[in-house]
């Protein structure tokens, strides 16, 4: 026969048992949860094209990242984002972005990604008509990623993006042509801190001097005003107007090697005394590669992923308008 102290000994036993149990149990569920939430998502594929053009020398080459669950009937198309390499670099660009971006995509809407090899073109059309790298991209490249992808014609699910010479060209092509970009994000842009050509320092130009008369010139000479109808600093300071509806990111490293925190604090100001709203930002301790470019192009992308799908309405916010409303008119802001 079963003792008293027996049974109650045997319920303790039972209860905490009990309850180690169901620590246990949570504490794997709670594991199994985090292990879920750790699992990466599937990875985009990538696919690469070329077709004929008679606008620049040789095909025009390109590569594709699809998301893993791309539907070709889905019934909304794709965002498109348009991704430009820096200078030398290629399509293989669009490998190094998902790798850096992998961590943020799961929290985005899925999108494709198109990256075209342009070498060392600035994403321009140069001067004496050898070749013409911009209207390439806003014409034939954007009509042959619409023909065979389900993405998106409309601006406002169109970004571009880019690093370096590919900040600028992003920059480029987005205030030449705001009626095909909605969003654009220049990371470490290869932009000049000048509204003029004849007013560029050696900081400017050190890294890239025998560009110019290349690019910009016909027979060795630069023309000047050429250059600034492409130049974007210059390009938003003349007709700001045009582009009021243009999401606008630029950022580079304070230490930047290429001097490039220079032209990006200048389109900066130009920007903000045009009237331009914008994100602008410096990184501190940044320079022009390293440990710093995984992150920030995570920032960046998160950031078109925000015009894309920009949420509900900031309650907060809104609250906060309206009981200073009063005071701003008083001060004669509104």
């Amino acid at each position: 026969m079963m003792s008293p102290e027996h049974g109650a000994v045997s319920r303790r036993a039972f209860v905490r048992g009990s309850i180690q149990g169901a620590a246990a149990l949570a504490a794997g569920t709670s594991l199994a949860a985090q292990v879920a939430d750790e699992t990466p998502a599937p990875e985009p594929s990538t696919v690469d094209r070329a077709f004929a053009t008679d606008l620049v020398r040789g095909d025009c080459e390109y590569r594709v990242a699809l998301p893993a669950e791309y539907d070709s009937n889905r019934e909304h198309p794709y965002p498109l984002l348009l991704l430009l390499h820096g200078g030398g670099g290629s399509r293989n660009f669009v490998d190094a972005w998902l790798s850096a971006t992998r961590s943020l995509r799961s929290e985005l809407e899925p999108f494709v990604a198109v990256c075209p090899s342009a070498g060392r073109s600035f994403y321009m059309n140069y001067r004496d008509g050898s070749e013409a790298w911009e209207t390439l991209i806003v014409t034939e490249l954007l009509d042959a990623v619409r023909a065979e992808f389900h993405v998106a014609a409309e601006r406002e699910r169109v970004a571009v993006c880019g690093v370096s010479m590919g900040g600028l060209g992003c920059l480029r092509l987005a205030f030449k042509h705001p009626n095909l970009f909605a969003t654009v994000a220049a990371l470490e842009p290869a932009i000049e801190a000048s509204l003029r050509y004849d007013a560029l320092q050696p900081a400017d130009t050190f890294y890239r001097a025998d560009q110019y008369a290349a690019k910009f010139g016909v027979d060795g000479v630069v023309d000047e005003a050429y250059w600034a109808e492409n130049h974007p600093a210059a390009i938003a300071a003349i007709a700001p107007e045009r582009l009021q509806d243009l999401a606008m990111l630029i950022e580079a490293g304070t230490e930047d090697g290429f001097e490039l925190h220079r032209g990006a604090e200048f389109l900066h100001r130009v920007l903000w005394d045009s009237g331009l709203k914008h994100e602008y930002r410096l990184v501190l301790g940044a320079d022009h590669v390293g440990r710093s470019l995984d992150e920030r192009q995570r920032y960046a992308l998160a950031f078109i992923g925000r015009q894309w799908n920009p949420g509900p309405v900031d309650e907060a916010m809104a609250e906060f308008r309206r009981a200073i409303a009063p005071m701003r008119r008083q001060a004669g802001l509104e």
